[in-house]
């Protein structure tokens, strides 16, 4: 029977929907200094599903749980959206923001002895893609909005400053860029778009210099 245990999980998580159903099964409990709520579930095959639901969604609380997996099982395999997998001897765990429904997200950790249900990206390549346009938009003085995350199979993020927004979207081989212009008005801040373009790339270094492009294109344009 496949086990898995954790520092900061108080017992052992088994392949058995019986065993662990008496375990945990909507049960309050307290790991990584955090409450949450533990449900089972089955999966394909005969395989179980643990997932503690966190009540804190901060980005405090994010960091302490990824903190702590990143030191016990080293770097994630793969990544869908602002979900974080890691592998372990066959075992699968996922921590991270999951929606739920429209619009409400998650703060979750899955345990899965099956597969997970996610479109997502080997996490090393992310990493490539991230780095690389990272330091496209800091030479632009551009900001993260947030985490660049994996949804649909698609690496978006959202980066801006005072005058500019933009969302880039990018897929194995083609991209969108979308950029629009800020204007901060008597009691808001109103956001128009100003130029959207789409096309394919070959390789990482052709998306950057893309992006540098689109960047240097729109930084004074306006309506």
């Amino acid at each position: 029977m496949k086990v898995f245990t954790c520092p900061e999980i108080p017992f052992a998580i088994v392949n058995s929907y019986r065993v662990m159903k008496e375990r945990c099964h909507k049960k309050d409990v307290s790991l990584f200094g955090l409450s949450a709520k533990a449900s089972v579930a089955k999966a394909l095959f005969g395989a179980v599903t643990v997932t503690f639901t966190f009540t804190d969604a901060s980005e405090r609380a994010l960091k302490a749980v990824r903190q702590a997996l990143f030191e016990q099982l080293k770097t994630p395999a793969r990544i869908a959206g602002e979900v974080l997998i890691f592998h372990q001897k066959g075992i699968r765990i996922a921590a991270g923001l999951r929606e739920e429904a429209y619009g409400c997200l998650a703060h979750i950790l899955t345990v899965s002895f099956g597969h997970l249900p996610y479109r997502s990206w080997r996490y090393d390549t992310y990493q490539a893609y991230t780095d690389s346009l990272r330091a496209v938009w800091k030479t632009y003085t551009l900001y993260e909005k947030s985490i660049p995350g994996v949804s649909d199979g698609k690496l978006s993020a959202i980066v801006e400053n005072e005058s500019r927004f933009y969302l880039i979207s990018i897929q194995k081989r083609s991209y969108r860029f979308y950029a629009s212009i800020k204007k901060k008005e008597a009691n808001a801040t109103r956001i128009s778009p100003l130029r959207t373009v789409k096309g394919r790339y070959h390789t990482l270094a052709d998306l950057a210099k893309r992006l540098d492009t689109f960047f240097s294109e729109t930084k004074e344009d306006d309506i």
